[in-house]
């Protein structure tokens, strides 16, 4: 007897898995997701960038909130921030917790900094216009380097 085998589709929706492409280039001595990175993505419709990391590994969220509560090192996250912030309409997230950690009081001086298992900073989002302009890596270098702070107190820290 003669067995005939159909393979049937597993499914018939045939769109990509991933319709984007992404990079990161991070610096430090973790693995790579959980030190602060310089990331950039595009797809058909444009793209964006980001500098950070969107979620600490339990040394960093050890040492952020140290780092954060320390009279130098916090008031110096606080400047960079207020610098991002001054340089056009740059998204910085990664709060997460809805109160203080313990041992910090709720009333400290930088408590919605305290809040974050995570810091990342996004500038505005490119068109799909912008990702194929020339100006592109212009572009690019220059909202890195008013990102690049934050990168740096991070890669201080960790």
């Amino acid at each position: 007897m003669e067995r005939i085998c159909t393979a049937m589709p597993l499914s018939f929706d045939k769109t990509p898995y991933k319709t984007n492409v992404a990079a990161g280039f991070w610096e430090g001595t973790r693995k790579k997701l959980q030190n602060s990175i310089f990331g950039f993505q595009w797809n058909a419709d444009g793209g964006g960038m980001m500098a950070g990391t969107h979620g600490f590994d339990k040394e960093m969220l050890e040492s952020y909130p140290q780092a954060v509560d320390d009279d130098k090192r916090g008031a110096e996250l606080e400047a960079i921030l207020a610098q991002i912030r001054a340089a056009g309409a740059y998204e910085i997230g990664g709060e997460h917790y809805k109160t203080t950690p313990r041992g910090y009081d709720k009333d400290h001086l930088r408590s919605d900094l305290l809040c974050h298992a995570g810091l990342w900073v996004y500038p505005p989002g490119l068109t799909a216009g912008e990702i194929q302009s020339p100006d592109l890596i212009d572009r690019c270098v220059a909202e890195w380097q008013v990102m690049v702070p934050v990168h740096r107190w991070l890669v201080g820290i960790g």
